[in-house]
């Protein structure tokens, strides 16, 4: 089994920074933020730093892309 399990991470060494998170034997956070309209999720969060990483675990590769990144084709 391998469980992928959301976060929201609180950054004390970056100013108290959000990211939205996803760890996996390792964590990924989101790259992409959207602003459509009045929506806008940088007022909380940043993009993430870890690029776009590839867990290898014992049921094969994976990749998590995190809500709106789904619209990016370099997450496909």
């Amino acid at each position: 089994m391998v469980t992928v399990n959301p976060i929201l991470e609180r950054d004390l060494k970056h100013e108290e920074t959000i990211w939205n998170t996803v760890v996996i034997i390792g964590k990924h956070k989101k790259n992409h933020i959207p602003c459509v309209g009045d929506f806008n999720e940088s007022t909380y969060y940043l993009e993430g730093n870890t690029g776009h990483p590839v867990f290898e675990t014992a049921y094969g590769k994976i990749g998590v892309n995190i809500c709106y990144g789904r619209h990016h084709p370099l997450n496909c």
